[in-house]
């Protein structure tokens, strides 16, 4: 049995990476880094600060599998640029038994094959139309040039949205609803009522099991709504995150050359450190689970994901795509 590993920092905090669009979570001031210890930098400071949250929602112990964003962005940046292909490849073998395409035979559960078609059809459509992915319904081959066209789009995405693509095609076994997330073709709600026409068709015939099908349903929604959360936290095209535009005005002697620096001053009005790095703190951490209305930060999570993740989580669950 792994040991728990014990929470140990005090603060936690956001800063910018210096010459670099990029953000860093700290913890205790020090930059974080991801498990094969490379530099945890994200490219939106919005992104940065969703998962501080997650690390400062914890209670007396390490909890990760509460950490659903951190561990999208350390997938993204230890794992995904090595092995892009395999990814690729995994995604493109879910389409031959993806479940927006393998349906019920019509004349055995003439019902479930109905309540396929109304969810599954438009997406069909839509695939077709807007990325030239053309599948057949109730077939387990996926034409060439589908694969093809499938393939091309995820050359196209970055090591970012692959991540995130990869964890909705894995939660919801179908690669389809990971793209019409990612496309804002369907909301986070949307994809997971989609991922389970089936089951939901047999939970209604023969009621639900506790403990099973409720958690089971319930790790869905954590899983397609950070993936939701974080893509739509990545970067727009063409969009850089915002700079300090002032110079500094402190000199350091250095002896054969001259360190320049924020002041004190500046710091304090500008909200940056002397490097001229945004640097924003979250209040102290709580060794203690998090209680609303005692003092301290006010944190929550509900199933593993912090509020200001579910900004942008749940912003999209109660209402219909974009």
């Amino acid at each position: 049995m792994q040991s728990r590993i014990k929470v140990w920092y005090k603060s936690v905090g956001v800063q910018r990476v210096a010459h670099a669009a990029r953000w860093a979570v700290t913890l205790d001031g020090r930059a974080l880094q991801t498990p094969a210890k490379s530099p945890l930098e994200l490219p939106t400071e919005a992104m940065a600060w969703a998962v501080a949250m997650e690390w400062q929602a914890q209670g007396k112990f390490l909890q990760p599998y509460t950490m659903p964003l951190m561990k999208l962005a350390t997938t993204s940046i230890d794992q995904v640029p090595s092995i892009r292909p395999q990814m690729a490849s995994s995604m493109l073998r879910t389409m031959h038994t993806d479940v927006v395409a393998l349906r019920a035979d019509a004349e055995d559960e003439p019902e479930l094959a109905a309540k396929e078609a109304a969810a599954y059809d438009p997406l069909i459509s839509w695939l077709a139309d807007a990325e030239g992915v053309q599948l057949n319904a109730t077939s387990s081959l996926v034409p060439p040039a589908a694969a093809a066209a499938a393939a091309r789009v995820l050359g196209a995405a970055d090591d970012w949205t692959l991540a995130a693509l990869d964890s909705v095609t894995g939660s919801c076994k179908s690669f389809v609803l990971a793209l019409a997330l990612y496309r804002r073709r369907l909301s986070a709600r949307e994809v997971c009522v989609a991922a389970r026409v089936a089951e939901q068709y047999q939970t209604d015939l023969w009621g639900e099991v506790e403990a099973g099908h409720d958690l089971d349903r319930a790790d869905l929604q954590v899983r397609v709504s950070a993936a939701s959360a974080f893509l739509r936290m990545l970067p727009e095209e063409g969009v850089a995150a915002p700079i300090v535009d002032e110079r500094p005005r402190g000199e350091r002697d250095m002896g054969s050359w001259t360190a320049f620096y924020y002041t004190e001053e500046q710091q304090r009005r500008l909200g940056v450190d002397e490097r001229g790095r945004p640097l924003l703190l979250l209040p102290p951490v709580h060794t203690g689970t998090p209680v609303l209305g005692q003092g301290g930060p006010t944190v929550l999570c509900v199933h593993g994901v912090s509020t200001l993740a579910e900004s942008h989580m749940w912003r999209d669950w109660d209402q219909s795509a974009d």
